[in-house]
């Protein structure tokens, strides 16, 4: 057993897959905050003597001791709840994406430093075996100087959660910080951490579907990195057949990455012809994989640095960029807050 307290607030999807997660990791000494008391409940079979509350601040003012504090509310909440945690020395695990703005993003950051407190994106495609294979073949220069990513992906919001009513969740409603791009926002940071920070940006969403929210449905954006690579992205919730992956351009070769087929294509020009690597991999390994990282810095008490909940501001910023279609002259400052 791992002898560290952790308290999960949302236990929808991501709370849940995160609180069963950490239990198969040991950690035995579990808190769950949801006001949906039929969650709770379902939860509790799963998960023996799991603490339950409906209510934060009851569950701060009862439970002494606790290590680290995962976020995983809709999104509009996101802050809102971190500095709640952050205020009594709690450490973060904030899902995706940080904010639906930039409101209390400065405070929190501020809050975390002051306190010393160590903070995790919940960026799980950074663990995938597939980009972590390009990463390495980006950085390690094997198919030379890069030209452009293009990264490509859609569902059918309707088919994302089966037994749920898409109109009533997160991704589905403006006031819970929701649409395609935050929803998606894991291809804005994983191209991030591909190729590099934007130097400016074009984008564009839309509503295009019969689909009942009040979010976009559509997005696409361009931008080009401090390289000078050149970086397109699609998203959509419309697609009924899902798809996600990318193709790297490079001086000499090309990547394609293929997340539902679990393998990646390399091009070697000089024997004309393609290399496949493919790999045994199940979704939620990704998951388990970043846990197993914030524990593992949550022990030796070492602040995680390309990760952090500032790294998270950035990934932000570039899709609140994609969202008001202007071009980033000054890319990423906490200044002013928006």
């Amino acid at each position: 057993m791992i002898n560290k307290k952790i308290i999960v607030v949302g236990c929808g999807s991501i709370g849940a897959r995160h609180l069963k997660n950490l239990f198969s990791l040991r950690i035995k000494n579990l808190v769950a905050v949801d006001l949906d008391q039929k969650r709770l409940e379902n939860l509790k079979r799963d998960i023996p003597n799991l603490k339950t509350y409906k209510g934060l601040e009851t569950a701060l003012r009862k439970e002494k001791g606790i290590d680290a504090g995962f976020v995983c509310t809709p999104t509009s909440l996101h802050i809102p709840v971190a500095l709640k945690l952050a205020e009594a020395k709690i450490n973060l695990f904030i899902e995706k994406p940080l904010s639906h703005n930039l409101k209390g993003v400065l405070k929190l950051v501020k809050l975390v430093k002051g306190k010393k407190l160590i903070t995790m994106m919940g960026m799980n495609y950074r663990f995938h075996p597939g980009l972590k294979l390009i990463k390495q073949i980006i950085d390690e220069r094997k198919i030379g100087k890069i030209y452009s990513i293009v990264a490509f992906g859609g569902h059918y919001l309707p088919d994302w959660h089966p037994n749920a009513d898409y109109r009533k969740e997160y991704a589905a409603q403006k006031k819970l910080g929701g649409g395609v791009l935050l929803t998606s926002i894991h291809g804005l940071d994983y191209l991030r951490w591909l190729v590099g920070e934007p130097k400016w940006v074009f984008g564009h969403i839309d509503k295009v579907s019969n689909l009942e929210i009040d979010v976009e449905d559509v997005a696409f954006a361009f931008f080009e990195t401090d390289k000078r690579i050149k970086v397109s992205i699609y998203t959509d919730f419309l697609q009924r057949v899902p798809q996600h992956g990318l193709d790297v351009i490079g001086e000499k070769g090309t990547i394609k990455w293929n997340f539902y087929e679990n393998k990646v294509d390399i091009y070697d020009p000089r024997g004309k012809k393609w290399i496949s690597k493919k790999f045994k991999f199940e979704t939620n390994d990704m998951y388990i994989d970043e846990l197993k990282y914030f524990l593992y810095r949550l022990k030796l008490r070492k602040h995680i640095e390309d990760l952090n909940i500032e790294d998270g501001a950035k990934t932000l910023q570039l899709a609140l960029a994609v969202k008001t279609n202007y071009s980033i002259r000054k890319y990423f400052s906490f200044s002013n807050e928006n």
